[in-house]
């Protein structure tokens, strides 16, 4: 199966380097483990996930909101079940066209 994501960010980029360094690093480690997780699955041939950014604190999320197969949901919720948003899709289209890195 062919994981695609879209990273979105909650406000605005951090002047904190760091913080923007290891928010880097949470994403391209959260993709790489749901792609390796998904990647045995064929029953799939795409899966279009969101990556959120918070806009506090460095708890990076993924939406499951447009995955139609119930059985891709159900496995990504019970092996990621702290990586799961669960917030408003309202505020994540509001969001969708920050600048997500410099």
């Amino acid at each position: 199966m062919e994981v695609e994501f879209e990273v979105v960010r909650f406000g605005k980029i951090r002047s904190d380097r760091f913080i923007e360094k290891t928010l880097q690093e949470n994403v391209e480690l959260l993709k790489n483990s749901i792609r390796s997780f998904l990647s045995e699955d064929n029953s799939v041939d795409k899966v279009y996930l969101d990556i959120i950014i918070p806009s506090r604190g460095q708890d990076i999320k993924v939406n499951i909101f447009h995955i139609k197969e119930d059985h891709v949901k159900n496995r990504l919720k019970f092996n990621y079940p702290n990586s799961i948003y669960t917030g408003s899709q309202t505020k994540l289209i509001e969001n969708a066209q920050n600048q997500v890195w410099k």
